[in-house]
């Protein structure tokens, strides 16, 4: 079996042992030399694959061979294997291993451990036949799961090197979940709490509150707050079903097969920064909630009297075009559609629509509900703006229809000559300047 090979036993076995060695190699054909050299291929066997004698083996280019691989190579009848690197034991001959996710000198580890243990390491997963991972969701861990590839844990390769046999398997494959954060929204308390721990079972971890360190949201319809920022984080918006299959499969799933389906009505709505109940910013963490009541702030214009405005836009319109309008004190408030001057009030404006009334047919306003029964202030200002955003319609088919360029000729000349005499009003009056001696005698001269 050994015929032809030179072979050389390391000090650092035991001095039996090492005579038991010896014996072994020439009984199977081989030949022991005492120095090592280079040039004549010399196979230096070695007990231990570490230290600093280890180290200046490997620097100086010499085959090594661990005790153990001689010993297994006789009893299984099988030739050395020929190889560039160090070879300590047979144990994961013909397995291919390809590592993704792990820090550089964890993998460097892996992949001495692999080719000590007579395996072979590769960096591209087609052609591996196992994946080392610590968490789920890179490419190579979904190109694992489509061509069915084992994936384990880089435990299972440190339980092999201490055990020096091969460790089964399926205790070493990597959980469903590893590496996620999973948050829930819209489910019940019982399916929350179940959630919570199979979540923790399989290796994931569960938060209640939602923050950009989570991975997935499960939910069963797309509202909600939480959905909402998830969406603009770039989290996982998928079913329960998909919970619950990659733990039947004990793999992460497809996550683009379990999206939560959402039509363009519901996206306006999710979307309407006014939408937003007590019970959302309750679920919400404490930094998010603030977060949101900023946005809210900065987004929207809320007066300090957000109610007593909201009554005033759902007030029965007074002194309006339209039915359904607002009344002139509002609009004299607020520039919706048409740009007011600041010194002119909208019932000016006004004036010249009611000599020529429009009534639009199309539009239909529904009534207001009473003030008393509405609890929700969201929900108060989303009805008012639907109000306004139809009294601007109809204004602008008003304008769009009939001609005005007569009385807003009038108008503008009305504002001018208004402003001309408000400003002449307010000005200061102008005190007579007294003239100095010099300049008296000056004024003379040129008269």
């Amino acid at each position: 079996m050994f015929s032809k090979l030179k072979f050389s036993v390391s000090r650092d076995i035991a001095n039996l042992d090492r005579v038991s060695v010896e014996e072994i190699i020439v009984q199977n054909g081989g030949e022991v030399r005492e120095n090592l050299d280079v040039q004549e291929n010399i196979i230096c066997v070695v007990d231990r694959f570490e230290g600093e004698y280890f180290q200046n083996l490997v620097s100086s280019g010499v085959r090594i061979v661990g005790l153990k691989c001689i010993l297994d190579s006789i009893k299984t009848q099988k030739p050395l294997p020929k190889t560039s690197y160090p070879i300590y034991t047979r144990d994961l001959e013909g397995f291919t291993i390809c590592s993704t996710g792990l820090p550089k000198v964890k993998k460097e580890e892996i992949k001495h451990l692999v080719h000590y243990m007579g395996g072979r390491f590769v960096n591209t997963i087609n052609e591996s036949n196992y994946l080392i991972a610590t968490k789920v969701g890179s490419i190579k861990y979904k190109l694992a799961v489509q061509k069915d590839i084992s994936i384990l844990v880089p435990e299972w390769i440190l339980k092999c090197w201490t055990t020096q046999t091969l460790a089964p398997i399926e205790h070493y494959l990597l959980p469903p979940f590893a590496g996620c954060t999973l948050s829930v929204t819209g489910l019940t308390a019982e399916t929350r709490n179940e959630i919570q721990r199979l979540v923790t079972m399989y290796g994931g971890e569960y938060t209640s509150n939602l923050t950009k360190k989570c991975t997935h949201l499960l939910c069963e319809s797309p509202t909600g707050l939480k959905y909402r920022y998830a969406l603009e984080w770039g989290v996982h918006c998928v079913t329960v079903q998909w919970f619950f299959e990659s733990i039947n499969h004990q793999r992460c799933s497809d996550e683009t097969k379990h999206f939560v389906p959402m039509n363009v009505q519901q996206q306006k709505r999710l979307f309407n920064h006014i939408c937003t109940s007590s019970r959302d910013l309750n679920r919400l963490s404490p930094a998010l909630r603030r977060k949101h009541l900023l946005a809210l702030k900065r987004r929207i214009s809320v007066p300090k009297s957000s109610l007593r405005m909201s009554q005033e836009l759902l007030a029965p319109p007074t002194g309006a075009v339209c039915v359904g309008c607002v009344n002139s004190s509002v609009l004299s408030n607020r520039n919706f559609a048409i740009s007011v001057p600041p010194m002119i009030s909208a019932p000016s404006v006004l004036s010249f629509a009611q000599s020529t009334p429009y009534v639009s047919k199309e539009r239909s306003y529904p009534a207001s509900p009473p003030h008393n029964k509405i609890d929700d202030l969201g929900t108060l200002l989303n009805q008012s703006l639907e109000v306004c955003s139809r009294v601007i319609e109809d204004y602008y088919t008003m304008f769009k229809e009939k001609d005005f360029s007569v009385e807003i000729d009038t108008l503008k000349r009305k504002i001018e000559e208004d402003n001309n005499t408000l400003y002449e009003e307010s000005r200061p009056p102008q005190k007579k300047r007294k003239l100095n001696p010099s300049d008296r005698t000056f004024l003379n001269t040129l008269n």
